[in-house]
Parts: structure tokens; sequence; C-alpha cells
């Protein structure tokens, strides 16, 4: 974690860049094992620690570490600029300093889950692909920045006969099938696409940036190449095959083909 006030960000964000081992950094292991503030000063201190005070221009700094539960999850630090550096911690301001950074503990923690309560809101949990909603919303992202002479393209996908694989070998055998199939889209698309599961056994490819249809054609044919090799499903082999159709965006008339 990187949070700064009042220094340039190439150099504010500089620190976090460093790999450090214990033994080059005493401060820091000494954070690590105490889980309280530990001070820096010029008078005694790690190499490390003095190139930090020579990068930021200051006399002394004092590191408090951020926890959530037993995890460290970033250093607060504060420096002194003045030449008059204390030479041990003033006990009321390691107390404000560590409950500064138990507030910073409870604004990642809740960061986190927000995150993660988008996430399962965003993305499909039998696949962990884009669900409906992500895909609409990338879709429209991709259309309102459609540049000139470019087109947005969208594969759709359904599992031939999905029905019966679940009706013969049981819906567990059906999600290792979806899984797998998805995984197998997910190969076969541009890493900048999007691949989405919007139902049961239907997946849909997000292509944007087209300026013709080779890139299409391109994603169709490894498409087709990653399926031709069966699923292996509770030690039976399963031959996959697709109905696809797709449909090409521009800023002329949509044309659909199928």
């Amino acid at each position: 974690m990187t949070a700064t006030a009042g220094f340039p960000d190439t150099e504010a964000t500089s620190p976090a860049d460093d790999i450090l081992k214990p033994e080059s950094s005493p401060e820091l292991a000494q954070v690590l094992g105490q889980h309280r503030p530990v001070l820096a000063t010029r008078a005694a201190s790690s190499p490390w620690a003095h190139g930090q005070l020579d990068r930021f221009g200051l006399s002394a700094f004092l590191a408090t570490p951020v926890h959530s539960g037993d995890e460290l999850v970033g250093l607060i630090l504060a420096g002194w600029v003045a030449t008059g550096a204390p030479s041990e911690i003033d006990p009321l301001l390691a107390e404000r300093m560590s409950g500064l950074a138990s507030i910073a503990a409870i604004a990642l923690d809740n960061a986190r889950l927000l995150a993660a309560v988008r996430r399962t809101a965003e993305h499909d949990p039998l696949t962990d692909l884009p669900n409906r909603t992500l895909l609409q919303e990338r879709l429209s992202d991709a259309l309102e920045k459609l540049p000139p002479k470019q087109s947005v393209a969208v594969i759709y996908c359904d599992i031939d006969r999905f029905k019966r694989t679940n009706d013969v070998l049981g819906h567990g055998a059906g999600d290792a099938v979806l899984q797998e199939v998805a995984a197998r889209i997910r190969r076969s698309a541009r890493p900048q696409d999007t691949v989405a599961r919007i139902g049961g056994d239907e997946f849909v490819i997000a292509l944007s940036g087209l300026r013709d249809r080779g890139a299409v054609e391109t994603v169709l044919k490894r498409l087709a190449a990653n399926l031709a090799m069966p699923v292996t499903v509770q030690g039976q082999p399963l031959h996959i095959t697709l109905s696809t159709g797709t449909a090409k965006v521009s800023r002329s008339m949509p044309r659909v083909t199928y």
C-alpha cells in the first residue's frame, strides 16, 4: 500500500518498489516482529532507511504498520524535515499513529469488501467469467468509445445438446463441462476480448477495435480447434460442439449474420 501527501507521485511511490530482506532493513524487520511504530534517525538507521531519509530530505521518520488481521498490508511513514528530530518515540505520537493505522486498516478492509461484492455481482460463480451485467457494461463502453472505421463484434455460443449431458451424467458433470468449455473459449479469444457466460450453456465473446472481419474469423477458427479435443468427464470423453452466431456493430447501420 502506498498513500502519500506532500511529495511528487514518482518519489512518493518509489519506496513501495523496493525489494527488501530483513537483514538489509532492521527497521522493517522490527515492525514485522513487534507490530508497533519504529523510529529511524540519521544517528541510528540502516542503509535502506538512510536512503529513504536522503530521498525525501528528512532527518527522521516514524514507520507505523497497518495490519488487517495478522497480515501486514502497509506502512504509514511520518517524517521530520527539521534538524531537531526526536531520538526516541513519543508515546502520545505513537498512540496517534497507531490510531491512524487502525483507521487505514478499516478503510482498506472496506475497500476489499466492496471490491469482492462488486466482483461477485459482475462474475459468474461457476466459471468466474463476466456475467451478463458486466458484458453489457463493457459493450456499452466499447460502443461509446468506438472510433470511426472500427466496429464491435459479438460471437454468441450455445453448447449443443447440453441438456442431455445433465440428464445422463448429472448436474455435477454438466458443471464440469461448462467450466472446461469456458476455459477453452477464453483461450480462443484475444487477451483484450470479453468472454462472458450469460445463461445456462450460453456464452458470448465480445471483440472491439475491429477494422475487418479477420479477427472474428481467427477467433472462430481457434474456437473450433480448441473444441476438437473431447472433454473428459467422469472418465468419459465427451465431444462438445457449439452453435455460434455473430453480430457486428459499427458507426454505420448494424449488420447481423447467423
